[in-house]
């Protein structure tokens, strides 16, 4: 069987592949007979193509019978009003589905089992051969809960966002649940919304924003009686910017916090719990240069701003260089990024 090993990694279900039964360096082939065997609950043969030595005015097929049920593929060929075949050729190309994925951390392997094989010279005479099996290979991979993007950077107080908590690779899942937590002293969360990976209709058990111990919990279930595989969203949360800071020369003032994804739970139809890596998010407020008024827009206000505190007047806030006097120096840095937009 060639290739002799066949290897795949969930997801694969539906996925199709081809082996080949060969024969190499035989010397006066005039027939055949083989069975291949394969495990069911992996694998169904969903075509054969018969590809003899001869030509085909000159063989016959005795026997070309699939047994889905039993996993068995039983082929016998016979040449005549021929020169019997010396070399290596192909005798049978098989192509399989995939039928099962395994769910982490199980794999799964079964034997291509060539069986019963005869080869026959022009006089009925066996021809002495050895048998190659190959050998398919399902391994499961480890699915991912993951905050996307992993980074997002606000610019403006006030400014709205939205994250989404995102599945990768799962076999069957059925129900969920997960918490994440923020730095409530930088954002708030405004709305939660359930993905619509999971099969419809859908349960919600667990959907809770607690914005006062910044805290998001949700569990939900599909009740379809279907469970779903692949990846996708689970939920979708909006954050609202609260805290901002300004720039400086020196000092770019960046606030930042963990969107912390923890408590999580990936469960099956037969309530088997599915271990996952988890990958949280992270906040940035990286105030623009320039921007006084925290808007994300470097306009004629924050010009305002500078000329309010020009010395002797004073704010830190018009204090772009940091030299403990509003002037002219800060009024150019942010003339220079006037007009800019975050």
């Amino acid at each position: 069987v060639a290739p002799s090993e066949v290897e795949y990694w969930t997801l694969a279900y539906g996925e199709t592949f081809t082996v080949e039964v060969k024969i190499v360096e035989v010397t006066d082939l005039a027939g055949y007979e083989l069975k291949l065997y394969w495990d069911t609950t992996l694998l169904d043969l969903v075509n054969v193509e018969i590809t003899p030595p001869w030509p085909e005015a000159n063989y016959i097929i005795a026997k070309n019978l699939t047994d889905e049920a039993a996993g068995l593929y039983w082929l016998a060929v016979g040449s005549y009003d021929i020169e019997p075949f010396t070399g290596s050729t192909t005798l049978a190309i098989l192509t399989f589905k995939i039928t099962y994925d395994p769910i982490y951390p199980e794999n799964r392997t079964c034997t291509l089992d060539l069986t019963n094989t005869k080869l026959s010279d022009l006089m009925g005479e066996p021809i002495y051969h050895m048998v190659h099996d190959g050998r398919y290979s399902i391994f499961s991979t480890k699915p991912k809960l993951e905050v996307k993007p992993s980074t997002y950077i606000a610019h403006a107080l006030g400014e709205t966002f939205t994250i989404d908590i995102y599945v990768s690779d799962i076999v069957d899942l059925y129900n969920y649940t997960f918490r994440l937590s923020y730095d409530t002293t930088l954002l708030d969360a405004v709305n939660l919304e359930i993905g619509s990976f999971l099969n419809p209709p859908i349960y919600a058990y667990k959907f809770i924003i607690d914005d006062a111990n910044g805290e998001i919990y949700l569990w939900v279930w599909s009740t379809s009686g279907t469970p779903v595989s692949g990846s996708g969203v689970l939920a979708t949360i909006t954050f609202k910017v609260t805290k901002a800071t300004t720039w400086t020369k020196y000092h770019p003032n960046i606030l930042a916090c963990a969107l912390d994804l923890h408590d999580t739970k990936l469960i099956t139809d037969t309530n088997v719990e599915v271990p996952h890596d988890i990958i949280d998010g992270i906040y940035r407020y990286e105030p623009k240069p320039g921007d006084l008024d925290c808007d994300g827009h470097v306009g004629l206000v924050d010009l305002r701003i500078v000329a309010y505190y020009y010395d002797p007047a004073y704010n830190p806030i018009a204090d772009l260089n940091e030299d403990g006097v509003v002037d002219i120096f800060d009024l150019e840095i942010v003339a220079y990024y006037y007009g800019g937009d975050c």
